[in-house]
């Protein structure tokens, strides 16, 4: 590669290169390298990069760790590099000995970049300090720096001196104990540290127990935006006093912590996890304009709760999440703006305020998940969204009389492993309803529409997916008045015995049908399948398939997609003529699991004049294509767990090789592929 002495852009990154080819010292008139691995067995080290002073862009140097002499960092010439916007420091060997410590950080030392840089990240670093030119005010162009997995680093460099930095993340160290006065550096009586700094993540530090915060007037971080402190489970405080420009605060797994929050009076998003001290808790009510409130694993949270909800008036939205001692929510507490409530895993929790009918009139949406003493929910007809997941207790409000609506604005509703009281679903008390998920609901038998409504037309409803319901046993009598519908899924429903009737009159709009695991289904619904249907998956539905002549699928001129699932119950071994009609249509057919399956004859394929997929599953036995061969349409071919065929299929010399040269793109994996 040497000789290629005008190549100007050389990208590699995210290849497996192992190591750099010789001589690229050579490539002077490189302007683009993404990508520098260092090997030890090679004489290609970083003194390649000597002459390559036009490089600009983005650079990784990888691999470190197999640099033999701390020289070759030198000849490197990284300070000469004025054009590079970014550069990447990768060392990989987390068994690193003690006395490679030395070693990595005369390396850094030497590897010192210029001073245009922008953007700097240092990865799996195991010297036991920073080199000298790390935070330097000569880089005033510096904007990012990511420090991640320096574990053996006691202390960090004066970063409070890059004046232009705005984004700063420390990610992973094992033995930094306190962020004190070294962190933001030395300065004129006017110096203000991280004068441009917007996001700063400290981020699973698990020594760190105290930081020194500078305390200069004003704030010693005035343009903050984001600070996020995780997984340091030592750290007891303090935390910097006035953020005075901080919208988003997170603070997760500080199960120490023991300091007021910061003063920020633009704090819109705030997010707690494992942080149990009352003085942390207490003084979220400092925190007015918050809009955003993320509570998770607070033992005090039944306590403070109230008077936090009571001052915290502009807030949007409320996550609370293992929270094991909520057993109940303030009756007349939630802020009346609240638009978004999320509860996950609070096992005590018994009900919701009933006051939320009255004074939530802005919430939209309601997630509750996991909440296994939950019985009731208020009727709260503002909501758009409603999730209801593994809460087999709770009832779902239903009107007992047809002329009240609960929810004139639902459009999305997902009930997951819930609801076991609920037996029969009234689809017409959901008029706007886009999106209805219903999976695992042991007890459901049908869905209904009461006599008076039975004409009504659910015109909004766009996608219904039914999924695990045991029960189920029918649809509303007459079919769904859906003509909007578009994907209708139904999957492991053991006793439902028929699709909804009128298909072909009413689901109009039906795109997408999927059926899978539905035993009981005899046939389609009189009249057939409406004919706008692209997408058609039928899979392990024995009695279904019994009927497939009858599927009528030849007269559906839209259909594009088939798939087909046999089962394991086996017995096909050969198509029969007219087994199944197949429109002309079709451009792409999967055939799934059929055991006993040995030849494709019969079907009909080489009529298939616009079929460009064809994909096969789990036919263990096939061994052959149709003798009239594979139309020349056929782009794709994908062949999977059919070790007989897939041996027939070799290239060149396998019998039935001479079927399916012409198809350009086949992939073909066996089961110990």
């Amino acid at each position: 590669m040497g000789r290629l002495i005008n190549l100007r852009h050389l990208k590699i990154d995210g290849t497996k290169l192992e190591w750099m080819p010789m001589e690229m010292s050579r490539m002077k008139n490189l302007r683009t390298l993404t990508t520098f691995v260092v090997d030890k067995h090679t004489q290609s080290g970083v003194g390649e990069l000597r002459d390559l002073s036009h490089l600009s862009g983005t650079l990784a140097i990888l691999k470190l760790q197999n640099l033999a002499d701390a020289r070759d960092a030198l000849e490197s010439n990284m300070k000469g590099k004025e054009c590079l916007d970014k550069l990447e420091l990768n060392w990989e060997d987390d068994n690193a000995i003690a006395g490679d410590s030395h070693d990595a950080a005369s390396v850094l030392e030497k590897l010192q970049p210029h001073s245009n840089l922008k953007q700097l990240s240092i990865g799996c670093y195991y010297g036991a300090k920073f080199p000298s030119w790390l935070g330097e005010p000569s880089f005033i162009n510096m904007v990012r720096l990511q420090l991640s997995n320096c574990k053996n680093c006691a202390s960090l460099p004066p970063l409070g001196q890059l004046r232009s930095l705005q984004n700063l993340s420390i990610v992973k160290n094992d033995v930094l104990q306190k962020v004190g006065q070294e962190f933001y550096g030395n300065g004129p009586s006017s110096f203000k540290p991280f004068g441009s700094l917007q996001t700063l993540v400290f981020k699973e530090i698990s020594e760190w127990e105290e930081w020194d915060c500078f305390g200069v007037e004003g704030g010693e971080f005035p343009h903050l935006n984001e600070l996020r402190i995780e997984s340091c489970p030592k750290l007891k405080g303090d935390l910097p006093k006035h953020l005075p420009v901080l919208t988003s605060l997170v603070i997760l797994e500080c199960g120490q912590l023991v300091c007021q929050l910061p003063e920020a009076p633009s704090i819109q998003k705030l997010n707690l996890k494992d942080c149990d001290d009352v003085a942390v808790l207490r003084s979220v009510v400092r925190l007015p304009s918050i809009t955003e409130l993320e509570v998770s694993n607070i033992c005090s949270i039944q306590v403070e709760l109230p008077t936090i909800l009571l001052k915290l008036t502009s807030l949007r939205k409320l996550v609370i999440k293992e929270c094991q001692s909520l057993s109940s929510l303030p009756e007349m507490g939630l802020p009346p703006m609240l638009e978004t409530l999320r509860i996950e895993k609070c096992h005590i929790l018994e009900t919701l305020p009933e006051g939320m009918t009255q004074n939530n009139t802005s919430l939209q949406s309601l997630y509750i998940e996991d909440c296994d003493s939950l019985t009731s929910l208020p009727i709260i007809s503002s909501l758009k969204s409603l999730e209801i997941k593994q809460c087999r207790k709770v009832e779902l409000p239903l009107p007992e009389e047809t002329t009240h609506n609960y929810y004139p604005w639902l459009t999305y509703l997902w009930m997951e492993r819930s609801c076991d009281s609920l037996t029969s679903f009234p689809l017409a008390f959901f008029t706007k309803l886009k999106t209805l998920h219903i999976w695992n609901c042991e007890n459901l038998e049908s869905f209904y529409i009461p006599d008076g409504l039975r004409n009504m037309d659910l015109t909004s409803l766009h996608k219904i997916k039914i999924d695990d319901c045991p029960n189920l046993v029918s649809f509303p009598q007459g079919g769904l008045r859906a003509s909007n519908l578009r994907e209708l899924f139904i999957s492991n429903c053991k006793k439902l015995k028929s699709l909804p009737q009128r298909m072909h009159t009413l689901l109009t709009s039906l795109d997408k049908l999927w059926i899978s695991d539905c035993p009981e289904i005899v046939s389609f619904p009189e009249g057939g399948l409406p004919t706008n249907l692209s997408s058609l998956h039928i899979g392990s539905c024995y009695k279904l398939m019994e009927s497939r002549k009858e599927w009528g699928l030849q007269t559906l001129p839209s259909l594009r997609r088939l798939v087909i699932v046999g089962g394991t119950e086996g017995g096909l071994e050969s198509f029969s003529e007219e087994w199944l009609l197949l429109p002309s249509t079709l451009f792409s057919l999967d055939i799934s699991d059929f055991p006993d399956l040995k030849s494709l004859d019969n079907l009909g394929l080489e009529n298939l004049t616009s079929l460009e997929r064809l994909v096969i599953w789990n036919c263990d036995k096939l061994k052959s294509f149709p003798k009239q061969g594979l139309p020349a349409s056929l782009s794709v071919l994908e062949i999977y767990r059919c070790p007989v065929l897939k041996k027939r299929c070799q290239r060149d010399k396998g019998k039935e090789w001479r079927k399916i040269a012409h198809i350009p793109s086949i992939e073909m994996v066996d089961l110990d592929d």
